[in-house]
Parts: C-alpha cells; sequence; structure tokens
C-alpha cells in the first residue's frame, strides 16, 4: 500500500486499485484496471508522483499483455495506459510474430523508482510468455527490460532489454536504484539493476535513452557466453537454451540469481548489497501449449539441479559500484530469499535465509554482528522508522520455507517445512529502556 496526502492507496489480486481514507478506512474511490479472469493481478505497491497512482498489472505466467497505467489520485480516473508489449504498429511491435504479442507476458510485478528531476518513472518487466523462445521469435520487446516512462504522459522515453527472446523465465522486474557511480572521473547519473539472470548492470539515465555502461556477473552463469561491449545485449549459447522438444540445463535456475527480494545501497559506504543464490541451476523442457484465458500458459517442465561439489546456495555480497569489484560476500548453506536495509549507522540487516534468522552485519567489513532465530521464513522487507527518539527495525515472520527448492544441497529427503504463522518483530536501537 501507499499513503499520499489523505488516503491510502492499495493494488488487490483482482486487479482493482483502491484508495481508501487514512483516517476513517472509508472507500474513495475503486477502479477495475484489468479483468483479473483473464489473469491479470496486482501485487506491488502504487507509486505515487506528480498527483497520480501509477501500478502494473501482474499475471505473465497467463498469457497477460502487461502494462502500467496511471491514475487520478484524487477521482482515480486513468490519466495514460502504456502496454510493455507494443502492438504491430507501435516501437518494438516488429519484435514479435503474428499475435504473440496479444498473449506475450511482459508483467510489471514490483513498484517503480521515480527520477523527480526529469519527471521519469523506471519499471522492470518480467518474462515473455509462454517461456520457450521458439513459440514466439522475436527479441520481444520490452520483455526482460527496464522501461522509463514520462509521468505526466506515459510516452516511453528509452528502454534497456537485459536478456532478449528469453526462455528461463528470468523475470528482470525489481526496479533500478537511482545512484551516481563514478567511473573515468566521470560522475555518472546511473540505473543499477542485480539481475535475475546473475549479471550487475550499471545504465546511463539520459533524456530520450538508457545507455549501457556495464555488467559483472556476480553468479555462475552458463547461458551467456558474451556481452555486447556498446550496448550490452548477451549471446547465447545454444545448449543452454531450453526449447520446444529440447531439454537444457541452465544456470542461475528459473528463479534467478536473486528474486524479487530488493537489494540495497549505502551512500556512505559506496556498497549495494545484494541477496544472491549461487550454484542453483535448472533442467528444462518446453512443450507445446495453447492458450486459454485466465489458465497457465508456460509450456515447459522442469526441475532444480545443484551444481556438483557445490557447498552453499545463498549469499549476501557487497559491490563497490565505481571500481566495479565485488567486496566481500557472507555464504550460507540453506537459500537466500530475503530482503535487505541497510543503514546511516553502518549496519546491513539481511532476512529469507533457510535457517529463520534474522542478521545484523557491519556494512563495511561484512562481519557479522547479531543475529536472532524467528518464527517462521519472511517475504518482508525489513523497515527502520523511529518513535520519541529511539530507532527500531521491524519485519514480518510468517512465509513457509521450502527447502526443497532452493536447498537441495542438503541432499534427498532432508527437506523441511516450518510454520507460517504470521508475527511482526520489532526491535530497538541503543535503547536505554
Amino acid at each position: 500500500m501507499r499513503l499520499y496526502e489523505t488516503n491510502v492507496y492499495v493494488g488487490t489480486l483482482d486487479a482493482h486499485v483502491v484508495a481508501l481514507d487514512a483516517v476513517s478506512g472509508a472507500v474513495v474511490w475503486d477502479r477495475a484496471i484489468e479483468d483479473y479472469r483473464r489473469g491479470y493481478y496486482i501485487t506491488m505497491a502504487p507509486l505515487v508522483a506528480d498527483g497520480k497512482v501509477m501500478v502494473g498489472t501482474s499475471g505473465g505466467e497467463q498469457g497477460v499483455r502487461g502494462l502500467v497505467t496511471a491514475l487520478d489520485a484524487r477521482t482515480g480516473d486513468e490519466a495514460w495506459r502504456t502496454y510493455t508489449i507494443p502492438a504491430p504498429d507501435e516501437p518494438g511491435g516488429e519484435t514479435w510474430q503474428g499475435e504473440a504479442w496479444r498473449t506475450g507476458g511482459g508483467p510489471v510485478w514490483l513498484t517503480g523508482t521515480y527520477d523527480p528531476v526529469s519527471n521519469t518513472a523506471y519499471w522492470g518487466t518480467g518474462n515473455p510468455g509462454p517461456w520457450m523462445d521458439d513459440a514466439r521469435p522475436g527479441d520481444n520487446l520490452y520483455t526482460n527490460s527496464t522501461i522509463a516512462l514520462d509521468v505526466a504522459t506515459g510516452d516511453l522515453r528509452g528502454y534497456h532489454q537485459y536478456h532478449w527472446n528469453g526462455s528461463w523465465d528470468w523475470d528482470e522486474a525489481s526496479a533500478p536504484l537511482l545512484v551516481d557511480v563514478e567511473r573515468g572521473g566521470r560522475t555518472i547519473p546511473a540505473l543499477v539493476h542485480a539481475g535475475q539472470n546473475g549479471y550487475l548492470w550499471t545504465l546511463e539515465r539520459q533524456a530520450d535513452r538508457l545507455a549501457f555502461v556495464s555488467a559483472d556477473r556476480f553468479v555462475y552463469q552458463n547461458v551467456f557466453t558474451s556481452l555486447d561491449p556498446h550496448t550490452g545485449r548477451p549471446t547465447y549459447d545454444d545448449a543452454s537454451v531450453p526449447g520446444i522438444g529440447k531439454r537444457a540445463v541452465f544456470c542461475p535456475s528459473f528463479s534467478g540469481a536473486r528474486n524479487w527480494p530488493p537489494e540495497a545501497y549505502n551512500p556512505q559506504t559506496r556498497l549495494l548489497y545484494i541477496p544472491a543464490n549461487e550454484n542453483v541451476c535448472t533442467s528444462m523442457e518446453g512443450r507445446e501449449v495453447e492458450y486459454a484465458p485466465g489458465k497457465e500458459y508456460v509450456g515447459a517442465q522442469w526441475h532444480r539441479v545443484v551444481r556438483d561439489g557445490a557447498d552453499h546456495i545463498g549469499e549476501l555480497q557487497a559491490w563497490h559500484l565505481d571500481t566495479r569489484e565485488r567486496v566481500w560476500t557472507q555464504a550460507f548453506v540453506t537459500g537466500n530469499g530475503g530482503s535487505i536495509l541497510t543503514t546511516g549507522g553502518g549496519l546491513v540487516f539481511l532476512d529469507g535465509i533457510g535457517d529463520r534468522h534474522f542478521r545484523a552485519y557491519d556494512a563495511v567489513s561484512g562481519e557479522l554482528l547479531w543475529q536472532i532465530r524467528t518464527n517462521s521464513g519472511r517475504t518482508s522487507v525489513p523497515a527502520s522508522y523511529a518513535v520519541d527518539g529511539v530507532q527500531y527495525i521491524a519485519f514480518q515472520s510468517g512465509a513457509q520455507v521450502r527447502s526443497s527448492e532452493l536447498e537441495g544441497i542438503r541432499g534427498p529427503g532432508n527437506s523441511f517445512e516450518v510454520p507460517q504463522d504470521g508475527v511482526v518483530w520489532a526491535f530497538a536501537l541503543d535503547c536505554q529502556c
């Protein structure tokens, strides 16, 4: 949800945006964005800027045509709507063949980022559908991309596609961080994105385009054989590309080098902290699939594979964005599905490790400073706030830990499930209570 002026704005799983009075909870307005019966839903907190409430639609595995829309914050009236899959007569439409664009995916799972100087919102988009590349030939713009939209009009100002014609379910749905980086004596207004495809991407924000700056691999990756040094466009190893009737093993797994839980940047240390998963791959084979409204539109069978000799899966990595160096890494036997919070006090908080611990690290050295075992797994992002001069760290716990999916390193028969009881945990920092 999002608080703006006197209202709270909520996106719903039946693809509505609802404005609630922040004091009374009364419904101010309620707008349907799309038809949930066709597979559309909303998983993000709205982004509010320039008097507009912006949301994207999820449903990439149901054959939706992804979109971002902006509603008037006071009335709920639609100001603009921009599709992430272009029609044939729109720029990028030539990258889709036949009618594939109508069910092409490109979901917008997560809240975008906003640049008030240029009045631009940046959004991450998901994979194309169905999953196999030979079911929809072409680059398939603007899937697996960051897109830049003019907040006033919804016009596309620029984009960068991290991988074209994707077959690996690597949603690049996380919105990039707006960070200034120093490269070659020049300050670059950058967009930074730790990709599911296993590369840490740096782009330059320009008025009418997103320019490629650099990409650094942060986990093992066997799909990309090279990146174009000017555009960042990858070249693929065909042996690692699954297709209809063709099985391939690719790394990282279809859950990605990292998933939706966000990375975090600390401007004091100039380090980016990434929740990563290493040593997990996927064996996948495509199959024919027909589109039916609201039904699964994937067309693949798969299972996870742990790399031979692997001694861990989860990682917390710290990268210096100016030097492009990995400064330190913390490794975990179990998977890292966690989110990160870094603070001005020089701390990094991490949740979501399969052992259910909530941890605090020194932001510079990576030294473990404190940890506590909680009741369950977590899918929330830690939050920091202050009341009467006391700073608190809080998070929600209550997500099932599915070690059978990300913790195969434990071996057959050693997966476990934990309670999903919902609990809010809060801790005071330097409290003289």
